[in-house]
């Protein structure tokens, strides 16, 4: 009888130290449990946000036809959802339109929006040096200026898309023998070479950078037409760099089939430009180009004597 009591005695002992050893390990095991955090949440999130920042649901705008009859030109380009754009532009009395473009944010201030402005009739070339100001974002694509002002970082975004995905194409619906005034087919490209030299000395100049605008003309509905000022409305037509030697030649596009101004241009008259860093920039305004056939065109550049007065 006393050996069933001990022997009950050291069961219910021995269900006791494991009941407490295993509470010992439990409590044990919950003290050094680390602290529940959120990091790793917030980390993802991070994450998911970086990732829909670099995938945005993108749109792309092409000119329409009815626009790109006016201006001749097709603008083609991807920007983020959730921007409105809207091109239209300067129209001269005989119907050509310089275009311009806004790409607005919806429900956003005026001011952030990216911009491609357009040439006016009286207004300076449309260049970063003449549109943009300090803190503003520009750049100049396709002979064309896109520029915000905006301190918006999803304008930024956009600014970023479209400029790296800005094309320009002509539309080529006219051409020269449907014209009403220069019906002459023949009209193609002609040259324009030339030499520069520089100094006292009159030393030739190479490196010198060369740029050839056309010069546009106003058409009236009577057919009648007049040029406009050098410094309202000239499209880059090309660049070159003189030689060794100080000499250049380039190509350049003529009637309405090659040249971007069409119609604008009929009188093949073009605005040439030397500069290179240390000399005072040159322009002629008045060089006219025959067809098939090369102008020439020199520069004696000065030195460069820096700010006057």
């Amino acid at each position: 009888m006393n050996q069933k009591g001990f022997i009950n005695i050291a069961i219910i002992i021995g269900i006791v130290v494991i009941t407490g050893a295993i509470g010992y390990f439990a409590l044990n095991n919950r003290q050094v449990q680390p602290p529940t955090t959120s990091q790793p949440q917030a980390v993802e999130q991070s994450e998911t946000s970086q990732g829909e920042s670099n995938n945005l649901e993108l749109v792309t705008y092409i000119t329409p036809r009815d626009l790109a009859i006016e201006s001749n030109e097709v603008f083609k380009f991807q920007y983020p959802k959730g921007f409105t754009v809207t091109e239209g532009g300067y129209k001269t009395p005989g119907g050509f339109r310089f275009p311009a473009i806004s790409i607005q944010k919806n429900n956003s201030a005026d001011i952030d929006a990216v911009r491609v402005p357009g040439g006016i009739s009286t207004g300076p070339e449309i260049t970063c040096k003449t549109q943009a100001a300090a803190g503003d974002k520009c750049v100049e694509v396709k002979g064309h200026v896109v520029m915000t002002k905006s301190k918006d970082q999803s304008v930024f975004k956009a600014y970023e898309i479209i400029t790296s995905t800005f094309e320009v194409s002509g539309y080529g619906t006219l051409t020269d023998t449907s014209d009403p005034v220069d019906n002459n087919p023949n009209d193609g490209w002609g040259w324009i070479s030339g030499e520069i030299l520089a100094g006292a000395n009159k030393q030739v100049l190479g490196g010198a950078e060369i740029t050839v605008r056309a010069r546009p003309v106003d058409l009236a509905p009577d057919g009648k037409f007049s040029l406009r000022s050098f410094d309202s409305g000239a499209v880059l037509i090309g660049r070159t760099t003189t030689d060794q030697y100080g000499r250049f030649s380039i190509r350049v596009p003529l009637g309405i089939v090659n040249n971007p101004l069409k119609e604008l241009n009929r009188l093949n008259m073009f605005i040439v430009s030397a500069k290179k860093n240390g000399y005072e920039e040159m322009t002629n305004m008045m060089v006219q180009i025959t067809d098939g056939k090369t102008t020439r065109v020199d520069f004696e550049l000065s030195v460069d004597q820096g700010p006057r007065g």
